[in-house]
């Protein structure tokens, strides 16, 4: 018989006597705008974004509380993979999600981790342990503004299947949780600076922290204080205006690359345009002469013309054809004796070259 551990405590993350962990009370998702690449959203390629253009999207709160129900008792995975009755894929599953509730626009759930390989001792080791909730949804394509973040799409109708362990999650924050460090933090000079990196780049607590400390020694003027209340508050801040910072971008890249796209579509219609009108006015100009043409250009209707009349025009440019036409009509011509009329000087800096 192998003897099982006691419930072991290391800070918020808890081993029971079958060495399964228990972690109450994480962030696994939250309601903020999220940018996503088109080709993840379903109908955003069809709306005329390219596959790898950044749309920020809202995940809104209120439907995520809609979505609680939803949320219980679904599966922990090790990777994000659509889970169902028939095809439960036990091989990836790691553990358990229960008690999902919202503290203010975070989803919060505590985990249950069955797998030590795939799941408890990387998290214990800090190799992994960032949360990414996998979910239906349906996209309202109504552009708004949460939290001073612009968005061209809102979530909403949420049905969960599964939370996964990943490297790197698209909520900054959402982690399998521990305490924080309560001691003494050192006061930085660039508390926005490391406020946007950590959301940019979801770094951990404590690697935010070295990041912190590092830039202080590297710089100086470093000291110790007890924790400002207000931390949170500030934190949150610089976070939304990174966030605002990279959708805002999104945006005005998106603006621009429409209207890239139309300029191109109206040079090409005026381009079309102008080629129905040269072609018309060629068959209107050559008609009393060859009678009405069906030949699809105006160069091809000219050099028709110029053929049946037999004037030489191998030499010279499309552009030069309407010219040497006027020409050919205003020489006085006997009989049907064929027109040769010297076009070397008229025409001389239209005549082809090579």
């Amino acid at each position: 018989m192998v003897s099982m551990p006691k419930s072991t405590a290391f800070d918020r993350r808890i081993r029971d006597s079958n060495g399964h962990m228990h972690v109450a009370n994480c962030v696994i998702t939250r309601g903020i705008v999220s940018n996503y690449l088109a080709h993840e959203l379903e109908g955003a390629v069809e709306r005329g974004y390219a596959p790898n253009d950044i749309i920020p999207v809202f995940r809104d709160p209120a439907a995520l509380r809609e979505a609680l129900d939803s949320f219980k008792n679904i599966q922990l995975m090790r990777k994000h993979i659509v889970v169902s009755a028939e095809d439960p894929q036990k091989e990836e599953t790691i553990g358990t999600v229960s008690e999902p509730h919202m503290v203010g626009d975070d989803m919060l759930a505590d985990l249950t981790f069955w797998s030590a390989e795939d799941g408890i001792d990387p998290v214990l080791a800090d190799e992994i342990d960032n949360l990414s909730a996998g979910y239906g949804y349906e996209l309202d394509w109504t552009p708004g503004e949460h939290n001073g973040l612009h968005y061209v799409a809102r979530m909403h109708k949420i049905s969960a299947n599964h939370v996964a362990l990943v490297d790197r999650g698209r909520v900054p924050g959402a982690r399998v949780a521990d305490q924080k460090p309560s001691e003494p933090v050192m006061k930085s000079k660039f508390p926005a600076l490391i406020a946007a990196l950590s959301s940019v780049f979801s770094l951990k607590p404590e690697q935010a922290t070295v990041l912190d400390t590092a830039l202080n020694a590297e710089l100086g003027g470093t000291e110790e204080i007890t924790p400002d209340p207000d931390a949170a508050a500030k934190a949150e801040a610089d976070r939304v205006a990174a966030e605002k910072a990279i959708a805002d971008q999104a945006i005005a890249d998106e603006a621009a690359r429409k209207a890239e796209v139309q300029t191109l579509v109206d040079e090409a219609v005026k381009a079309a345009e102008a080629r129905v009108h040269a072609l018309y006015a060629a068959r209107e100009a050559v008609s009393d002469k060859v009678g009405i043409t069906a030949l699809d250009s105006a160069e091809a209707t000219y050099r028709f013309a110029l053929d049946k009349s037999g004037v030489a025009h191998a030499s010279i440019v499309a552009d030069a054809l309407p010219a040497l036409w006027e020409a050919t009509n205003k020489s006085k011509v006997q009989d049907s004796a064929p027109v040769t009329i010297d076009v070397s000087n008229i025409f001389s800096s239209h005549i082809r070259k090579g």
